[in-house]
């Protein structure tokens, strides 16, 4: 029904609502006028019901508010009226010379879609990973540090908050790196990890250096043509971060703190695990 409804065209929200598909969406799927036009990607419908406050808070049934909505499904154009601003500036340092760029010039000199928050590849997607996270939550897999973790940090999460870090030149062979430029004391948060979050692809996905395996499910959090500063974050066998589960959002997110002090300049960096380098050259 939902792939049926996406390639239909009706000439106004109204329609839509009153026809056969709208009713279904509002009544077994929970949404109000907000969600059908977030999910049609109705920019018009939605500046129409925008100003209704009571509608930006209402979950449907997956538990999602409008917004948490958009962001999940990437709709960067709604998500400013919704009160989700995520307006930034990054540093970036190559051969000693260290500026601070916007989003646009930083995804031009990468080459990559920067992106703040978790994508998820498609509303039948989403549909499957909320149940999965629901029957991890009833045979209680979600712990009482994930959940605590998720509501401490959510801010974090939300607005891709960063502490001062530079992404740095280091080498050909390296590549760029994520640098401290101020000292970050242990516990110290860093940064979701991003990307597009979708059904994993073995053949794919070994050699594809940028994906990060998702719990409970056979998906897979891909950062190689989109994703934030984390992206950057290279390995080490003797690490000074930790990746984490937390929940939030109704959904679970790989999110890194510092496991000890870390001087101002040092380079960040985790552990990438066996499994990744398995079919991979090790590092020297």
């Amino acid at each position: 029904m939902m792939k049926f409804l996406l390639k239909q065209k009706f000439s106004s929200l109204d329609k839509c609502l009153l026809s056969r598909y709208g009713k279904k969406l509002i009544v077994k799927y929970g949404f109000n006028p907000l969600h059908v036009a977030v999910f049609l990607n109705e920019f018009s419908w939605f500046e129409e019901v925008v100003n209704l406050d009571v509608q930006k808070t209402q979950k449907n049934y997956l538990g999602l508010n409008a917004k948490e909505l958009a962001i999940y499904l990437n709709r960067k154009n709604f998500l400013s009226p919704l009160g989700h601003v995520t307006n930034k500036t990054i540093s970036v340092e190559k051969e000693n010379v260290r500026s601070n760029v916007s989003i646009e010039e930083f995804e031009q000199m990468m080459g990559i879609t920067y992106l703040p928050n978790l994508e998820v590849s498609s509303f039948s997607h989403l549909r499957k990973l909320m149940k999965l996270t629901k029957r991890a939550q009833k045979n209680e897999q979600i712990t009482s540090q994930e959940k605590w973790l998720g509501a401490y940090f959510s801010p974090e999460i939300y607005y891709d908050m960063n502490p001062a870090v530079t992404v740095k030149w280091i080498d050909p062979l390296k590549g760029w790196g994520l640098f401290a430029t101020q000292d970050l004391r242990k516990k110290q948060w860093i940064g979701e990890y991003t990307g597009v979050l979708r059904p994993s692809n073995l053949k794919k996905d070994q050699k594809n250096a940028y994906c990060f395996e998702y719990a409970f499910s056979n998906f897979t959090i891909d950062a190689k043509d989109k994703g934030n500063l984390t992206r950057f974050i290279n390995h080490s066998y003797t690490p000074n971060l930790t990746p984490y589960l937390c929940f939030q959002g109704q959904m679970l997110h790989i999110v890194f703190l510092t496991n000890a002090f870390i001087p101002k300049g040092t380079e960040l960096s985790y552990d990438y695990g066996p499994d990744y380098w398995r079919k991979r050259e090790k590092p020297i």
